[in-house]
């Protein structure tokens, strides 16, 4: 959020509640790590030939492993793997996943 955008919410905040009104309440974020069971069923999903291309050449400059081609969207992927296995990890953590250099689509 920028400070103009901060801004704007303070006023908006103001009129809404005028001065001296309650503070809003901060949202609560629960995170849950995934266990690494589930670690290793994506791993092994996003490792199959069936899914990926190899890279024999360009290596990822921070880890230096190599990367990884996807043969299918990312969303079609995740289809993919929400049924072969439905109890794995949920959506968001599956893309999050798969954010950065390793994986190309």
């Amino acid at each position: 959020i920028s400070s103009s955008d901060t801004i704007t919410e303070a006023r908006r905040y103001a009129r809404f509640y005028e001065l001296g009104g309650e503070c809003l309440e901060k949202p609560i974020y629960k995170r849950n790590r995934i266990s690494q069971e589930e670690l290793d069923q994506l791993q092994r999903f996003l490792n199959d030939k069936n899914n990926i291309i190899m890279s024999s050449y360009k290596t990822d400059a921070k880890t230096g492993l190599p990367v990884k081609y996807l043969k299918d969207t990312k969303e079609a992927l995740w289809e993919k793997f929400s049924q072969q296995l439905p109890n794995g990890v949920k959506c968001l953590t599956f893309l999050t996943f798969m954010k950065g250099k390793q994986y190309i689509y």
